[in-house]
């Protein structure tokens, strides 16, 4: 494999666990650095079909409201793989919902990368 397609590889995953990193320490600053203006991400809630946020400041809204009703949820990633500008990642949602109760989703995050940053976010998940 050429080494350039191996760096933009690992810029691809790089990103995306950056992203992670930021989701669990609650950085808005950090998130909105890592995703483009006109990022598109599509979520897995509400069931079945999810929700469609297609700005900055749409994802913005999202996170915080997301933030605020689960501020203590860490996600953690199971395994990541990279292909070409695109990332894949296996992860795992912890929180609680209740004082003294825990909770738990798997799921994954494919994204891909235009100018080192996260340009579309598509989110699955298992219950």
């Amino acid at each position: 494999m050429r080494a350039t397609r191996m760096s933009r590889i690992e810029t691809a995953v790089r990103t995306a666990l950056a992203f992670i990193a930021a989701h669990n320490k609650n950085d808005f600053s950090a998130l909105q650095a890592l995703v483009a203006d006109s990022c598109r991400l599509e979520s897995h809630f509400p069931p079945p079909a999810g929700t469609v946020y297609t700005s900055k400041a749409a994802l913005t809204d999202y996170w915080q409201a997301y933030q605020t009703n689960y501020p203590q949820a860490q996600l953690t990633v199971e395994d990541d793989y990279g292909a070409g500008n695109r990332a894949v990642l296996r992860w795992r949602l912890v929180w609680s919902p209740a004082p003294g109760a825990s909770a738990q989703l798997r799921g994954a995050m494919i994204c891909k990368l235009r100018e080192k940053q996260l340009h579309e976010i598509y989110l699955y998940a298992k219950g």
